[in-house]
């Protein structure tokens, strides 16, 4: 079987080890990295040889052709070059969905290894920045267009209130305990909710940025406005 898209999650768990450990020189003969594979994978050591020996190559130029082969339209204008097979698999995965910490489980990299640190490398940043940049000026999911689904956001969040109810207890001077509860109705969570999420998809940065709500605008609604912090000497 040379068709590398027709391999097991194993097997292709296994280039991808290979690859990581040839590229950073761990494991001092081919037989140690069998050997390492095997243990992680809880696979034979033979059965990882047959795999590499059969199936690294092949593996190799199907990555070398990836990019020639991606048709679609947010993926064509990606730089691959580069990456190893364990960031390939973490880049995809992102843009599948996964939170940095699934992503980095689904790409095979290790347990001790930090999903932060996979994001710092320079050949990931640089694509997941690449990917943002599209993102920006997409129709659907840029700068006016988020704003635009934050305007009706707000609009919507009086039908989806919050409450949140404050308890009171306290003793008269006759010895009588009164309990009071007061119910506080906020529509505001709603929309921060909202808003930090879009942020956090899009790769904003929070911190960034001043979030602050405003009383009411011309018609009654209450606004939400967003200012960009000053930098501090």
């Amino acid at each position: 079987m040379s068709n590398i898209e027709n391999l097991t999650n194993n097997q292709i768990k296994a280039l991808i080890l290979y690859e990581e450990m040839f590229l950073n020189k761990v494991g001092k003969t081919k037989l140690n990295k069998y050997k390492a594979i095997g243990e992680q994978l809880e696979t034979p050591t033979t059965t990882v040889k047959t795999w590499i020996t059969r199936y690294y190559e092949n593996y190799i130029e199907f990555k070398k052709e990836l990019p020639k082969k991606t048709q679609k339209k947010d993926s064509k204008r990606l730089n691959l070059e580069g990456l190893t097979g364990l960031e390939l698999r973490y880049i995809k995965a992102r843009l599948s969905g996964f939170g940095k910490e699934e992503a980095k489980e689904h790409a095979g990299y290790s347990e001790n290894t930090k999903a932060v640190d996979i994001e710092k490398q320079p050949n990931v940043a640089r694509t997941l920045e690449e990917i943002r940049k599209d993102f920006l000026t997409d129709e659907k999911h840029g700068v006016e267009a988020v704003i635009k689904a934050i305007d009706k956001v707000q609009l919507k969040a009086e039908e989806y209130k919050t409450e949140d109810m404050l308890t009171t207890r306290f003793t008269t001077t006759d010895g009588k305990d009164i309990t009071r509860t007061i119910k506080k109705t906020n529509a505001f969570g709603v929309e921060l909710a909202a808003l930090k999420m879009k942020m956090s998809i899009l790769g904003y940065d929070p911190k960034s940025l001043n979030i602050k709500q405003q009383s009411t605008d011309e018609e009654g609604n209450e606004r939400v406005e967003i200012i960009p912090r000053r930098k501090t000497r």
